[in-house]
């Protein structure tokens, strides 16, 4: 196979958008397609800002995670959206509260 024909070592697939918030899974050369962490990101004036994840446990569950202000009660700069059987559930719990990112 030559160059043009090989697929790059990462690709971020576009799942959601909805204009200021989009999700993206991002597929590598370093794991199988089924593993691929997805990220949210959100539009904002300094081009874009990544505020949550859907990553693969150990388990094979999937945590979904949003990015908050630092919460001194708890010393978590993240808020647990839950665990997951699929990185479907994952994505869709993680899009439903994507607004929440930062406002904690």
């Amino acid at each position: 196979m030559n160059d043009t024909n090989q697929l790059p070592a990462n690709e971020d697939v576009l799942v959601l958008d909805d204009a200021k918030y989009f999700l993206v899974v991002a597929f590598s050369t370093a794991y199988n397609d089924a593993d691929a962490p997805a990220y949210l990101h959100l539009r904002d004036v300094i081009g874009q800002t990544c505020i949550g994840s859907c990553i693969q446990n150990l388990d094979g569950t999937w945590q979904s995670r949003l990015n908050v202000i630092l919460d001194d009660e708890s010393n978590s700069d993240s808020l647990l959206v839950g665990d997951f059987d699929s990185r479907v559930d994952g994505i869709v719990h993680l899009w439903q509260q994507r607004k929440k990112a930062f406002c904690i």
